[in-house]
């Protein structure tokens, strides 16, 4: 192999993977209004007006958000989507045609944006993580996709998570946990682990023009 002497005029990079992403909120500043760089009320802007998103809405703007992605060199994407009651969200059934469609091009997942409170309900947690499941084992039919070992990994880092819980319990000083802080300290546990897991596991599609 000879080496060139000239400068060179590219950069070659491996496909990006991008781990942490809302593409149900792309492109809805003009609906909702600019919240000014305050959280909250861009939460509260953002549930005025999702009720009334239908299916169709999400995905056209699902599906500018990947072609922006793809075409900036994106070849892994996890995208929040927006959970806020125990009945999934018509931005679910948009993605799930989205990840049909875009196969091989761009590997989607998807993580479930559900209220701390929601989780406190063990009757609506286990629906969602249900519908969840279901949307996995769908796509597992279709694909040797990485993600049919999600349910199993959930279900053990709630097991680890419960074993240093009882532990901690028997130390010392122990102070009692709220509910509500335990289930911020399992989303900690669990939001970590997936995206590690996404980052190391997900096999990127080949790459092609």
């Amino acid at each position: 192999m000879k080496l060139s002497t000239n400068a060179a005029r590219r950069i070659l990079l491996s496909g990006l993977v991008d781990a942490h992403t809302h593409i149900d909120k792309n492109y809805t500043v003009r609906e909702v209004g600019a919240a000014r760089g305050n959280l909250f009320d861009a939460i509260q802007r953002m549930k005025l007006h999702h009720a009334a998103w239908t299916s169709d809405a999400f995905f056209s703007r699902m599906e500018r958000a990947l072609t922006e992605a793809w075409r900036s060199g994106t070849r892994a994407l996890r995208t929040h989507l927006d959970w806020p009651t125990v009945q999934a969200p018509a931005s679910l059934q948009a993605f799930e045609r989205l990840r049909d469609e875009w196969a091989g091009r761009i590997e989607l997942q998807f993580v479930s944006l559900t209220s701390l409170d929601m989780f406190a309900d063990h009757a609506a947690s286990e629906s969602i993580a249900r519908e969840v499941l279901l949307s996995i084992e769908t796509r597992t039919l279709q694909t040797s996709s990485t993600e049919s070992s999600t349910w199993r990994k959930s279900t053990a880092c709630r097991s680890i998570f419960m074993w240093m819980k009882d532990w901690t319990r028997q130390q010392p000083g122990y102070i009692p946990l709220q509910k509500w802080q335990s289930c911020v300290i399992f989303q900690a546990v669990w939001f970590a682990a997936t995206h590690a897991h996404f980052l190391c596991r997900t096999k990127l599609p080949r790459m092609r023009r």
